[in-house]
């Protein structure tokens, strides 16, 4: 069944159909939402309050403006937005006190060795600011202007959190070297 027939099923409230799309989007959401939280009941919510979206706004969902997959990866990715919205202004005080000088981001040749999963284990390890404003930047494509509206903090706190994610990445990729 093509992903319009499944569309258009859904629309006619047919339940196997939302199950079918259930099975078929959750885990894509889940994936995005493992970039940005930890905590696998954070995951499950911010998947559950995309899904819900998804079925609510799947009457609006045009097809000439773009993929259907694309279309819930951004109702998925908003969803984070949202939940980290609150979880950053709970847990981190946004300001901007980072006056560090910038340092240079990891040399080319240190990111070519290392694997993918690697690197995503290091990401990972970064406080919640510093890694959502770096997944926000060098994963999503966003420019700090469009962060900073986002998560409603300043560009210049978006700018200070990706330099420190820079450096902690550093210091993790050369402890690293250093081990081996």
């Amino acid at each position: 069944m093509s992903i319009n027939e499944l569309i258009l099923l859904c629309l006619k409230n047919d339940e196997r159909a939302k199950r079918e799309l259930v099975h078929l989007y959750a885990p894509k959401i889940a994936s995005v939402c493992r970039r940005y939280l930890k905590h696998k009941a954070d995951i499950e919510d911010v998947v559950q309050e995309a899904l819900i979206k998804v079925f609510r706004y799947l009457p609006k969902y045009d097809q000439t403006k773009g993929e259907f997959h694309s279309w819930v990866y951004k109702i998925g990715l908003n969803e984070v937005y949202k939940a980290l919205q609150t979880k950053l202004h709970n847990q981190i005080d946004f300001t901007e006190e980072y006056t560090q000088k910038q340092e240079p981001f990891v040399e080319a040749q240190e990111l070519a060795a290392l694997e993918m999963q690697d690197l995503m284990a290091m990401i990972d390890i970064l406080p919640l600011a510093r890694r959502t404003v770096f997944n926000m930047y060098y994963v999503e494509g966003y420019k700090h202007q469009e962060i900073a509206q986002i998560l409603q903090i300043s560009e210049g706190t978006s700018k200070a959190h990706l330099n420190q994610a820079r450096i902690q990445l550093k210091e993790i990729i050369n402890q690293q070297h250093i081990e081996r």
